[in-house]
């Protein structure tokens, strides 16, 4: 039998965070590119820093899945790098505990984009 040793365990789910940040970074350069710019001046290894705490920081509300996760870096960048903290109408999704991590950044991406609600349902 293949046995897996823990550092090794570690060593392949820290591989796996750094490809799914810099994937991120990537995606988030090419779609926000002026806020991106202007909040980390060319500076990519801040850059995915950052993104390293905004992932963090979903997984305190339970948004764990990589799509979840993406959808949740996009929210930092159309409502406000806040919006989880704030009292705005995101921040009581967020914290409902009555919904999964998937729920919660469904209601807010339909809230944002509800053309895409309207597209999906056809």
């Amino acid at each position: 039998m293949f046995r897996i040793s823990e550092n090794q365990w570690r060593a392949f789910e820290a591989s796996q965070v750094r490809r799914f940040v810099t994937l991120q970074a990537n995606r988030l350069e090419s779609s926000y590119p002026e806020s991106v710019t202007s909040q980390f001046n060319d500076d990519r290894a801040r850059f995915e820093q950052a993104i390293e705490l905004w992932i963090d920081e979903a997984a305190t509300f339970g948004v764990h899945g990589e799509d979840d996760v993406a959808y949740y870096l996009d929210c930092l960048f159309e409502i406000g790098f806040d919006f989880a903290k704030n009292d705005q109408w995101s921040s009581e999704i967020l914290r409902r505990r009555d919904i999964d991590g998937t729920a919660k950044m469904d209601l807010i991406w339909q809230r944002l984009h509800p053309q895409a609600r309207v597209e999906q349902t056809e």
